[in-house]
């Protein structure tokens, strides 16, 4: 088995996952037990997939040279931009982001209306009542 099928299945399994959790907070039904127990489910999933994979069926992972320098450059532009990101020009509004994981912690959803954070919370308009 090549790496970019294993690759292909593991990203759907976590847009599946994201979207999921994305419509939860959302919709409001934002709850720490659940959110843990999708994440354990996610992580499972992975797992028993790798596991069927490459211990039970017992199938070669293949990673041409070309494919491990990718590999390796990837990393080092993923871990350079991790360390190095406040020199980086911004491209995202910080503190909406803050702001919705704030509010999203203390209401549970993503649908409110705040005066002191209307300024910045890109989410504010996901309700039409409000």
């Amino acid at each position: 088995m090549s790496l970019e099928p294993l690759f292909q299945r593991i990203a759907i399994t976590f847009v599946l996952f994201f979207n999921l959790v994305l419509g939860l907070a959302i919709f409001g039904y934002w709850r720490r037990g659940l959110i843990i127990a999708l994440l354990s489910l996610f992580f499972m999933v992975v797992i028993f997939y790798l596991l069927s994979k490459f211990v039970i069926r017992q199938e070669k992972l293949t990673i041409s040279r070309w494919a491990a320098a990718i590999l390796v450059v990837i990393t080092l532009v993923a871990i350079g931009a991790g360390l190095f990101h406040h020199d980086l020009p911004p491209g995202r509004d910080d503190m909406g982001y803050l702001a919705a994981a704030i509010k999203l912690t203390e209401s549970g959803s993503l649908s409110f209306t705040d005066p002191i954070t209307h300024p910045y919370h890109p989410f504010r308009q996901l309700d039409v009542n409000t």
